[in-house]
């Protein structure tokens, strides 16, 4: 399955930093480089040279991210069709809408169920790519 250690191979990978890609995933710096270090040492191999100047890919790195990017891309690939078999109804509410009725309603009618009900929040009903938040 997709880690978030590849995530954070990719972005440091694209970056160049640790710095930078801390800031872009919004974890600290220090948890950016325990993940590519946890990285490197499953698959027993270094990724990076790391200098007071950045951080570049070393002959493996640059190997690990084409085929990271692969997994990526397939992981992406793979949820989109998997959303089809999902056994999550989504809900859009309003921020201000109670859900209480539908929620008791559909307790009441998925006791046999193997179905989850999951509310979201409308964020913009404008924006059908980006609807939910």
């Amino acid at each position: 399955m997709y880690t978030q250690e590849l995530n954070t191979f990719i972005t440091v990978a694209e970056l160049g930093s640790f710095s930078a890609a801390s800031r872009k995933l919004y974890i600290s710096k220090s948890a950016i480089m325990q993940q590519i270090n946890l990285l490197e040492k499953k698959i027993d191999c270094i990724l990076f040279d790391r200098n007071s100047h950045g951080v570049y890919l070393t002959e493996a790195g640059k190997i690990f991210l084409i085929q990271a990017r692969k997994i990526q891309h397939l992981f992406i690939e793979t949820n989109k069709i998997m959303q089809n078999y999902k056994n999550t109804i989504i809900v859009g509410t309003g921020y201000l809408s109670t859900t209480n009725f539908l929620e008791d309603y559909w307790n009441k009618f998925s006791k046999n169920q193997s179905f989850k009900l999951q509310f979201k929040e409308i964020v913009n009903c404008n924006n059908k790519l980006n609807t939910f938040g």
